[in-house]
């Protein structure tokens, strides 16, 4: 996704926990730079630091507690949108 993106999903109170590995694909341009964001029922529950190009990949577990709506979203970082291509690969939710 690019920054500015943000991808809601409804769970219905089922799951407990998001989880995902996060960072700028390596396609990204050489200023790319961005925040990760996991938001349950309108409340931010998840903010990475700054992520640039060549910043190792992430891999998160945000518990979510069993909200009905979760969003994940990726914001420009202090460079707006030069190149910025975000991952939240292997994005899923878990039922404990």
């Amino acid at each position: 996704v690019v920054p500015r993106t943000r991808l809601t999903y409804d769970l219905g109170g089922r799951f407990d926990r998001f989880e995902a590995t996060i960072g700028i694909d390596e396609r990204g341009g050489p200023q790319a730079h961005a925040i990760f964001r996991v938001i349950a029922d309108g409340k931010p529950v998840f903010e990475s630091a700054p992520m640039q190009l060549g910043t190792m990949p992430q891999t998160i577990a945000v518990e979510v507690g069993r909200c009905r709506e979760l969003a994940i979203e990726a914001d420009f970082g202090k460079n707006f949108d030069l190149g910025d291509l975000c991952a939240f690969a292997d994005a899923r939710v878990v039922q404990r």
